[in-house]
């Protein structure tokens, strides 16, 4: 019983709109950082001859007047697209490591803009963390207009919604596959020739009961995030912790180190919420 009240106590720390955003500016920053290097490692790829060259991915967008088409042109072009994530590290490392509020606060909102400017340029090739992180940038600089109007954790509010949504909604569309079910799947994917591990492949391989175990522990597990709000404490933590646990170890076998980052920048507006459920 003492040890539940101090951990109630240490998660009070999150009821305060203020620190949540830090905690969760800080993550996007760290995670933004990593990911924006990583598109300027292979920034030749946006270019011509690479595998997204603006030549071909403006076919998927409409056209706009001619002003608004040559603008575009000068973004997206080769040249453009590297200023853009230049401009995208600078507002990440800010928002990670900046403690002026005034600062955080630019950072976060030019972060957002450039993260949607992103999406439009990269119609296709991104990773679910991208969308990700797209939706606690734009929660996050809601939360930075609505200061002005006195209801900040608005859009705090939006980022756990999102989050509970994003784990149901992955976790029901697995329920819905028999592969999933049957611990197919899981197998194929830790043999994938681009995103697998030869090394988890050998121990999935001729072990049935153990590729369902994990999928089916995979499959409740998202289904059931949303109802992590209503646990208490230990049982808030563990859930988050667990999240935690499986994104590290998609890291590991899959090599989706963004998705760390992206989720974990969600966990601290759960707890926001979490903490407003049980005032």
């Amino acid at each position: 019983m003492i040890a539940a009240t101090g951990l109630d106590a240490s998660l009070g720390w999150f009821g305060d709109p203020d620190h949540v955003f830090r905690a969760s500016a800080v993550l996007l920053g760290i995670g933004q950082t990593i990911t924006t290097l990583e598109h300027l490692a292979v920034r030749q790829e946006l270019g011509p001859g690479g595998l997204h060259p603006w030549t071909v991915m403006r076919c998927s967008v409409p056209r706009r007047p001619a002003v608004l088409e040559r603008v575009r042109e000068t973004l997206f072009g080769a040249p453009g697209i590297v200023a853009l994530l230049v401009l995208r590290l600078l507002a990440a490392m800010t928002l990670a490591l900046a403690t002026a509020e005034a600062l955080t606060l630019v950072a976060v909102v030019m972060l957002a803009a450039l993260l949607v400017t992103f999406s439009v340029r990269l119609r296709w090739g991104q990773e679910a963390a991208d969308d990700i992180s797209v939706q606690v940038a734009l929660g996050l600089s809601a939360f930075a207009v609505c200061r002005w109007f006195d209801v900040p954790s608005i859009g705090l509010y939006y980022i756990a919604a999102f989050a509970a949504l994003a784990y149901a909604t992955s976790g029901v569309t697995k329920l819905g596959s028999p592969l999933w079910r049957e611990g197919v799947a899981l197998g194929w994917v830790a043999n994938l020739r681009s995103l697998g591990a030869p090394w988890a492949a050998d121990l999935l391989w001729g072990r049935r009961r153990l590729r369902v175990a994990l999928s089916w522990a995979v499959m409740v597990g998202e289904v059931c995030f949303p109802l992590a709000l209503l646990l208490p404490a230990p049982g808030v933590v563990a859930v988050l912790a667990a999240g935690l646990l499986f994104h590290l170890a998609t890291a590991v076998v899959m090599g989706l180190n963004t998705f760390v980052w992206a989720f974990a920048a969600t966990y601290p507006a759960v707890l926001l919420s979490w903490t407003a459920l049980h005032r």
